[in-house]
């Protein structure tokens, strides 16, 4: 196994109004290949999905074992993480949800007939099927807005309070509003956010040149402080897609266009 490329930056960033101070202290290349990182809460477990959302796999940040979840079509498609316990969906068997444990490593249980991603996860949101309004999913029951009126929307995050959305336009950027839609701060022409807290946003700069993805960099801001966005990655170096951050917010992950896995490793001074 090869080993990890470790990149040790001494960078100190300002987030402004909150009184915090963010220092990256260093990068890590992954020994994993895959897309769409997520961390998995109450472990050193991440997983990652293949090209196209096929198969989902665990990867142990601490032993660095690789576990296949499921080879499966569309078992990476938007997969839900809670506690130690990974809900996900697949196309080959119709309309069925898995659970796997972190814990025992294996597969616990199977659901038919229900989404992995309206299971037990309080209050969720996602775009509709045509990505033309967002779906709010909670305990008092399900409602579609539309916070731009008719428009795509896209990579919709729910703040930990669920009190709030952060979400994409395509063609306008992105956008935090109340849980019925009414627009609260514009974080503007950026891509992929979601919430390090329910006060910060991590997200990318990105630029394509009209078929691929020509530079991509993660920032994060505080809400209070937009203008004040800071730097993650290095303009030269990664093209850093779909970042994930663990409940800490002391950790970033994002995968590049080829599949290679970075890990951030992040110190916040309140």
């Amino acid at each position: 196994m090869k080993k990890a490329i470790l990149i040790f930056l001494m960078s100190a960033i300002a987030l402004g109004a909150n009184s915090q101070s963010v220092h990256v202290i260093g990068v890590e290349k992954l020994d994993v290949t895959g897309y769409y990182p997520q961390f998995v809460p109450g472990s050193d477990d991440i997983i990652v999905t293949g090209q196209n959302f096929k198969g989902l796999k665990a990867y142990n940040l601490t032993t660095k074992d690789e576990i296949v979840i499921s080879e499966e079509s569309g078992a990476g498609y938007e997969a839900v993480v809670q506690s130690d316990e990974v809900r996900f969906d697949t196309k080959d068997h119709g309309s069925y949800s898995y659970v796997w444990s972190s814990g025992s490593r294996s597969k616990i249980s199977e659901e038919s007939l229900v989404s992995a991603r309206r299971i037990g996860t309080g209050v969720f949101a996602e775009a509709t099927r045509d990505l033309r309004a967002i779906e709010v999913n909670g305990l008092q029951g399900t409602k579609v807005i539309k916070p731009l009126g008719e428009a795509d929307y896209l990579n919709v995050s729910v703040s930990p309070d669920q009190t709030k959305l952060a979400f994409r336009v395509s063609g306008l950027g992105s956008f935090v509003t109340d849980m019925d839609g009414n627009v609260l701060r514009e974080l503007g022409d950026v891509e992929f956010p979601k919430w390090v807290d329910n006060h910060t946003v991590l997200y990318t700069n990105t630029k394509d040149d009209g078929y691929q993805y020509v530079s991509s960099t993660v920032m994060i801001a505080s809400l209070d402080n937009i203008e004040g966005a800071s730097r993650l990655t290095d303009l030269n170096k990664q093209i850093a897609l779909f970042p994930a951050v663990n409940s800490l917010g002391t950790k970033v992950l994002f995968h590049t266009p080829n599949g290679e896995i970075y890990l951030l490793n992040v110190d916040r001074e309140q």
